[in-house]
Parts: structure tokens; C-alpha cells; sequence
């Protein structure tokens, strides 16, 4: 039995480009080679879902956040207070 790979996607185009199997003006200029994201999606090997902003640990290393939601999403990946007040002093 195969297992399916389960990929979570918090970019809306990345998503669109994942799923979407038809060549427009921008993708066409991307390899060939840069397509197996898609292909695996047809071919129903990889199971994509949309990681929703509020849960998206993604987020500490491309936005800037309030402590608050810097907090939230450290305590996500394990990272606690006292260690994220050493990486910030």
C-alpha cells in the first residue's frame, strides 16, 4: 500500500499553481523539471492542504509580529519564553 503525502501550503498562488494543471503567461516560463509538485498532485500522491494564517508557524521567519503572536506561534514550535528572550536580548 502506498501512502500518500500530506504537504501543507500557506501560499495562495504556490496552492493554485499546485493544483491548477493549465499553463498561463507566468508558468510557462517555469522548467519543466519545477512541475513535479503538480504532476505528484494529479497523479493523487501528494494530498495538498491550506495551512490557515492564525496557525501558520511559517509566519516568525517572513512577517513582523506583534509579541503576542510571536509568542503564540514560538510556543507552536516548542520554543518557550525564556528561550525567545535570550535569541531577542
Amino acid at each position: 500500500m502506498e501512502t500518500k503525502i500530506r504537504m501543507g501550503i500557506y501560499n495562495q498562488a504556490a496552492f493554485v499553481m499546485a493544483t491548477n494543471p493549465t499553463y498561463s503567461r507566468r508558468t510557462r516560463h517555469i522548467e519543466l523539471r519545477w512541475h513535479y509538485v503538480r504532476d505528484q498532485v494529479a497523479k493523487k500522491n501528494v494530498d495538498l492542504w491550506k495551512v490557515k494564517t492564525d496557525v501558520n508557524p511559517f509566519d516568525i521567519m517572513t512577517k513582523p509580529l506583534a509579541s503576542d503572536r510571536l509568542e503564540k506561534l514560538c510556543a507552536m514550535i516548542g520554543l518557550s519564553k525564556q528561550q525567545l528572550s535570550k535569541v531577542t536580548d
